[in-house]
This record gives structure tokens, C-alpha cells and sequence, in this order.
């Protein structure tokens, strides 16, 4: 909540989670969305919401779907026991469109939420472990909101005519993640007048950038896979594989 002293102990903020599922399968070869493909004994959508109805830190679930998708994601959260997903909101065109509308449901609600945690439906290894110290991180800094990152580990350099440009340093370079974690009145605010100066940005985090607002930087997960192609599919299966091993589950 803006305006709140985070230094109260007994402070808890309620959190509400946007969850982005209106994946293509345009990448991966698939004639629907690629979220519904199967991932263990759910799908890959069905895993990333399991992932937040466990986090015992977010009060409700919000996710944006593409239209006639909404029976079908419906069906998901009652097989998993999805009881935190309060809404099924129909998206837009591109995926900025689709954070808006799922921020302009939460908005009405009453009251609002002090913090919205936005995550990608196609992140379902994100393991959440740590996510009451990213809330904690963001709430006792001077900022807006906070992205996970990790390191850069492959040499990058700028392209210009089919050559190389320069070699760029990467100690300052990071790959985001999400979840993005927000204060909600603050990026809503953001968010509205992005949308209504036609800003599109890559990410959420974007939006408040533009707006001169400070994002943190909280460390990322290295196995927080983002699923887009079938070669990302077939490590998301290895990743789960080593878990259950991991957890001594035998197939």
C-alpha cells in the first residue's frame, strides 16, 4: 500500500497475481495455445498456477486468456483445485493489452490489492521458495516494483549490416524473469498513461522505467524456463524429470 511504514512488523501486504495465459503455439508448432500442452499429469499452465495457489503470501489469482479460452482454463483450475483464481479475463491483442485489462479487473476491486505480482503462464518451474523476501526486498526500498534477474553468461555484442559492432559489457547486462512483482496503485497509474501515449514496452517493468520510476533488481532462478519452443519444451520435460528424481518420485 502506498504511503504505508514497511517498517511495521506486523505489516502484511495482500497480493494478488496476474497471471498472463494467452500464449501462441505459433513457435512451437501447435494449433493452440501452447500453455495447454501436457506437463506431468496437468498441462503447463495447470503447473504455473499450482505454483501460486501455493504461496501462501498471495491472497488471489487473476488470469488473462484469449478469447474462447476461458471454459477451458476454467476447467484447469477446478481439476488442479485452483481456488485462488477469482478471475478469468478476457485479454487483447498483444500482451501489453492483456496486462491492462487483467490491472483495469483489479482496479475494481475493493479495496485494491497493495501489491500485483505478474507472471508469465509459460514459467511454470518458477519454484516461489524465496518470493516473501521479493515482496519484503520491494516493500522496504524506495522503489516501484522489482524484476528477477540473472546474470548474463554468453558474450553480446551490437549487429550492424551482418557484422559485428561492438563487443558489449556484460557485468552491467541481466536477463529478466518474471514474476514482476509491483506496488499496484503505482504501476496502474503508470500503466494508464503508457496506454493512453501508445508506449509499448517488452516488459512491465518497461512501463514504470518510462514513467522515471525505480525498479529493483532481485536475483532470478536459473531454471525459471520460459516455454516458447518445442527445445524449451523438451527441457522443461528434463527439468521436471530431475525434480521428481530430485524428490525421489519414480515414474
Amino acid at each position: 500500500m502506498i504511503g504505508v511504514k514497511h517498517s511495521e512488523e506486523n505489516f502484511l501486504p495482500s497480493v494478488t497475481a496476474l497471471i498472463v495465459a494467452g500464449g501462441k503455439g505459433t513457435r512451437m508448432g501447435y494449433e493452440q495455445n501452447k500453455l495447454f500442452l501436457p506437463l506431468d499429469e496437468s498441462c503447463i499452465l495447470g503447473k504455473t498456477l499450482t505454483i501460486w495457489q501455493h504461496i501462501s503470501q498471495v491472497d488471489r489469482i487473476v488470469v488473462v486468456c484469449a478469447e474462447g479460452e476461458e471454459e477451458q482454463i476454467a476447467d484447469i483450475c477446478r481439476k488442479e483445485q485452483i481456488s485462488k483464481v477469482e478471475k478469468i479475463v478476457l485479454g487483447g491483442k498483444e500482451r501489453q493489452d492483456s496486462v491492462w485489462q487483467g490491472l483495469n479487473y483489479i482496479e475494481s476491486l475493493t479495496p485494491t490489492p497493495d501489491v500485483v505480482v505478474i507472471h508469465d503462464g509459460a514459467r511454470p518451474f518458477y519454484h516461489g521458495a524465496d518470493f516473501a523476501d521479493f515482496v519484503q526486498a520491494v516493500l522496504t526500498s524506495d522503489v516501484a516494483g522489482g524484476v528477477l534477474g540473472v546474470p548474463l553468461q554468453d558474450t553480446v555484442k551490437t549487429v550492424s549490416q551482418g557484422c559485428v559492432g561492438c563487443t558489449v559489457p556484460r557485468e552491467d547486462l541481466i536477463a529478466v524473469q518474471t514474476p514482476q512483482l509491483f506496488r499496484f496503485t503505482t504501476l496502474y497509474r503508470c500503466y494508464e498513461k503508457a496506454m493512453e501515449a501508445g508506449i509499448v514496452c517488452t516488459d512491465d517493468a518497461g512501463i514504470l522505467e518510462v514513467c522515471g520510476k525505480a525498479v529493483l533488481i532481485y536475483p532470478g532462478q536459473k531454471n525459471n524456463l520460459k516455454i516458447t519452443t518445442p527445445e524449451d519444451y523438451a527441457y522443461g520435460q528434463y527439468l521436471l524429470a530431475r525434480e521428481k528424481k530430485g524428490a525421489g518420485i519414480c515414474e
